[in-house]
């Protein structure tokens, strides 16, 4: 559905389907980001086949949750672009391939769910904000080394499985509130 404010601006856009099926909905279209009001602060399309790219400039500013899981959505990940007020993004389950640079400045963003998706390279923890309370990159083939002694303070829930990862997982590094 869609809902507006007080104002009358629209605040939320929010379509899932949470039919049983077997596989996910296809040809349903793309996501043009230049039609999201400026105004939106929660948009969630979840289960609705969407396919295409992202364009991650054009969401817009005022956004603060972009949840996009389960769908068939391609290209590379940008998230040095995305809204400084975004506070949670979710774009598990889908077919987004390429390396992922970890937006290392951003100041509001607490919750990254990039798992199940087609990405590579490494992820450096330290490059996480220092905001993240929760990261899920798991079922990628993400490779590299794993330091838990760089992952945010605030970090609360972390999930890296079925990746190309290696090296010893020092648990004792972890933060304190894990």
């Amino acid at each position: 559905g869609v809902s507006t404010g007080p104002d009358g601006e629209i605040r939320y856009i929010g379509w899932q389907n949470l039919g049983d099926y077997e596989e996910k909905p296809q040809n349903v279209g793309a996501i043009s980001c230049e039609w999201l009001p400026d105004t939106l602060n929660y948009c969630m399309l979840r289960y609705q086949g969407y396919e295409g790219s992202i364009d991650w400039s054009k969401l817009p500013k005022s956004l603060e949750m972009f949840i996009v899981k389960e769908n068939r959505l391609t290209g590379k990940v940008f998230l040095e672009d995305i809204p400084s007020n975004l506070t949670e993004l979710d774009i598990s389950d889908n077919d987004f391939a390429g390396v992922v640079k970890l937006p290392k400045n951003h100041r509001n963003l607490k919750k990254l769910y990039i798992e199940d998706n087609h990405l590579v390279g490494s992820i450096i923890l330290a490059d996480l904000p220092p905001t993240i309370t929760e990261f899920y990159c798991g079922n990628n083939a993400l490779d590299g080394e794993v330091h838990l002694e760089h992952l945010p303070k605030a970090c609360r829930k972390i999930r890296m499985q079925r990746n190309k990862l290696c090296g010893t997982l020092a648990l004792s590094k972890l933060p304190m509130a894990m």
